[in-house]
């Protein structure tokens, strides 16, 4: 995953309608959409970010393995780390094809 900008993080939480200090569950479930389950993505979310370079760094921040909150910093990193969501991707490609037929429509 590429890292993101601040300001592509800003248009992330927009379009999810995140705060700066949300859920680590919410955030889990913008990256990790294997399942309907919203536990199962949140283990798996846990297991990536105990994995990833970012870590040690998280935990410097305050961050445990049974924190329920991000501060505005901790998921500023994660944000900047993990790069653009796939729920973003996906959301992106769902509405250009709502244009396309709508605009398929129109001819």
């Amino acid at each position: 995953m590429s890292e993101a900008t601040k300001e592509e993080i800003t248009e992330w939480m927009i379009l999810f309608n995140v705060s700066d200090c949300e859920s680590v569950s919410t955030i889990a479930n913008i990256y990790i959409i294997e399942s309907e389950l919203k536990e199962v993505n949140l283990r798996k979310f846990r297991k990536l970010l105990k994995d990833s370079l970012i870590y040690d760094e998280l935990l410097k921040l305050g961050y445990t393995d049974r924190s329920r909150r991000f501060t505005a910093r901790q998921q500023q990193l994660v944000m900047m780390h993990l790069g653009k969501p796939k729920k973003a991707l996906k959301e992106l490609e769902r509405t250009k094809r709502m244009l396309n037929k709508g605009r398929d429509l129109l001819l």
